[in-house]
């Protein structure tokens, strides 16, 4: 008896084709040995042939079986290489995609790309992003036309507010919620509502069908990818993958875009914010530098001392080295030094090391920058190649010397009327900011309005001494005059009847005393009536105390007022200048010292009069540059009243400034 040995092998799923071409090859090596045994086995023994040729009807069965599935495997082998050469086009595509996110700092050009990239990977003929904000679809970038366009860019018509609010289709909206890819077609074009405003455009357009993908940022529906066909298009799932992925890549660069417009405003805002506040605080600073001038300049008589200060003023605000005042005469068409400022000091004459132009009246004609500003005014900057050619001729070397790298200057002017020239030089080249210039601008119109001034009190100082001379003539005349006169006869007279009438001659020398008399007390009202009048500066105690608090006020620094003695009546001319005294030493200290504490004392002696003015400031080598001219100031006015000026200071260690006038000057 044969026995027939039949092998099985068990198909499994996940079984290659190899191996079942293993299997196969196995089965067909069974399979001739049992035809071998088959053809050997022809033999009276019915049975055995029977049996071994149901053996080979199953194995051929096995075999065939085996080969079907051969084939199906293969099919599928097939389909996923099919599938694989997908997503590597794929992926190539999302690559690209991220990688032009990665380089593309605009992100709205990225958009557009990615536009470009979909309507070429589906055959589109254009495509579409649409933003959904507070209920409403708005185009945001399209691509047509073969061209990516923005917003009024678009012949679409989606990109108009007023068309996108009245776009409204509820069954679109659901399935677009639940992340659906939404297929519209020529029959949907004409029957839907939400079509009616595009009809004509996808008409024009040969537009035969639309893709709709949702993008999502978490569970928000925040837009749509709308690819639109000259076909009836629709995705294999292949495709509606990787369309989603490029939906998520353009709803991740549309939230960047608009983190970033947010990011922007609130920038902007900032920077408006921080820009008003720095304004804020420059036109404090600048309203308190304007308003610390004018008080200066009320309550300063002295016109000289308002324009230094202002001078001192400009010349630190715009942090020039240097500062000039040139005053300008029409009648001769020259400019003339008037004040200087240096370290904080404002001067009367020129410095031994400033060019001896300054020393002299200049023709307007070797300073071109006054005749151009006069016809154009404005705050001129100029670089040392200028200096030469539009400032002043002959004095390039100077600049040069003193390292001076640009300047400023401005005509000091009264409406249409030249007075001046304000000119300072910086040791550096500079950029002023509007607000400097126009602060620069606003302190030159204050020192035209003091030059002005000066001008005009000099006038009046003028034709008031003319009509004060106008009326002593005639005052004189009235009664000098008279009385020399009738003395005159009187005495003639007496010297008739000398030797004959002796006691008419002494009646006649009682009339002569009384007329000299009455003369001279008539010429002392006229002198007097020269000075001020006794009562303004009677209580110089009182007015001495109002005048520092005045000065004072709103500063951080502290003061003391004392009065020692027993205060009375002063002459006009001593009172006055003991007055201009402290308050000249009042405003050093202000101005220069950078003193905490001021110390005034008022001291009334038998045999003088003493002011004192002492603060714990920074102090001054003295002797200064005597042509500072607050300390001449000081001493022209102790001259007057023969007083005598001493001055006390060390730097680091303050300032004590003292006058004492003796008993016969009061």
């Amino acid at each position: 008896m044969i026995k027939i040995a039949v092998s099985n092998f068990p198909l499994q799923p996940d079984e290659s084709i190899a191996q079942l071409q293993a299997h196969i090859a196995a089965l067909e090596l069974e399979n001739a040995k049992l035809r071998s045994q088959l053809h050997d086995s022809r033999s009276p023994v019915p049975v055995q042939g029977a049996s071994l040729e149901a053996a080979h009807a199953a194995l051929q069965l096995e075999v065939s079986e085996f080969r079907r599935r051969e084939g199906f495997i293969r099919d599928q082998e097939q389909s996923a290489q099919r599938r694989v050469a997908e997503l590597s086009k794929a992926n190539e595509v999302l690559q690209a995609s991220l990688q032009k996110l990665a380089e593309e700092p605009e992100l709205e050009k990225f958009l557009g790309h990615l536009l470009t990239v979909c309507t070429e990977r589906f055959s589109a003929a254009e495509a579409g992003l649409w933003r959904y904000e507070n209920g409403i679809f708005r185009l945001f970038v399209s691509y047509e036309d073969a061209a990516i366009k923005m917003r009024s860019e678009m012949a679409h018509p989606g990109f108009s507010p007023e068309i996108a609010k009245n776009i409204r289709n509820q069954d679109v909206l659901t399935r677009l919620r639940k992340r659906e890819i939404v297929a519209d077609y020529e029959e949907d074009f004409e029957t839907r509502p939400a079509y009616e405003q595009f009809r004509d455009y996808f008409k024009q357009r040969g537009i035969k069908s639309a893709l709709k993908i949702p993008m999502f940022l978490d569970d928000e529906l925040r837009g749509i990818l709308v690819l639109r066909f000259a076909d009836r298009h629709s995705f294999n799932p292949e495709e509606a993958e990787l369309a989603h992925a490029l939906a998520n890549h353009a709803v991740l660069a549309m939230e960047l875009t608009r983190l970033a417009e947010e990011a922007q405003q609130a920038a902007i805002a900032q920077e408006k914010e921080n820009a008003a506040k720095a304004q804020a605080v420059e036109l404090a600073r600048t309203n308190q530098l304007l308003r610390n001038s004018l008080r200066y300049l009320s309550s300063t008589p002295d016109l000289s001392d308002v324009l230094g200060h202002l001078l001192v003023e400009v010349v630190q605000h715009a942090k020039a080295v240097v500062g000039h005042i040139f005053f300008y005469d029409a009648a001769t068409a020259t400019l003339s030094l008037g004040m200087r400022c240096r370290e904080e000091q404002a001067f009367w004459v020129a410095a031994e090391d400033e060019p001896a132009l300054f020393r002299s009246p200049i023709s307007v004609i070797r300073t071109p920058i006054f005749t151009a500003l006069c016809q154009q005014p404005r705050l001129a900057i100029l670089r040392p190649e200028q200096f030469e050619t539009e400032l002043w001729t002959g004095v390039a070397e100077w600049f040069q010397a003193k390292g001076y790298q640009s300047t400023s200057s401005c005509v000091l002017m009264i409406g249409d009327q030249p007075l001046g020239l304000l000119a300072m030089a910086f040791s550096e080249q500079i950029v002023l900011r509007p607000v400097d210039e126009e602060l620069i601008l606003a302190l030159a119109h204050q020192m035209a309005l003091v030059i002005r001034l000066t001008h005009l009190a000099d006038e009046a100082k003028q034709s008031a001494l003319l009509q004060e001379r106008n009326r002593l003539a005639g005052e004189i005349h009235d009664t000098l005059a008279q009385a020399f006169t009738a003395i005159s006869i009187q005495l003639g007279v007496a010297k008739r009847i000398a030797q004959h009438e002796p006691d008419e001659v002494a009646q006649i020398l009682d009339r002569v005393m009384a007329l000299t008399n009455t003369a001279l007390s008539k010429a002392r009202r006229s002198v007097w009536a020269l000075h001020p009048t006794a009562e303004e500066f009677a209580d110089l105690a009182t007015k001495l105390s109002q005048c520092v608090e005045q000065m004072t006020q709103g500063t951080a620094i502290q003061f003391q007022m004392e009065i020692e003695g027993t205060p009375r009546s002063l002459t006009p001319l001593v009172g006055k200048n003991l007055l201009r005294i402290g308050q000249e030493a009042i405003t050093n200290t202000l101005k220069h010292a950078h003193a905490t504490q001021l110390q005034v004392k008022l001291t009334y002696e038998t045999q003088s009069v003493s002011l004192c003015v002492q603060d714990n400031g920074r102090g001054f080598l003295f002797p200064s540059d005597t042509g500072g001219f607050g300390l001449i100031s000081l001493s022209e006015r102790a001259d007057r009243i023969n007083g005598h000026l001493t001055i006390q200071s060390r730097l680091g260690q303050g300032t004590h400034i003292c006058i004492q006038v003796p008993v016969e000057s009061l």
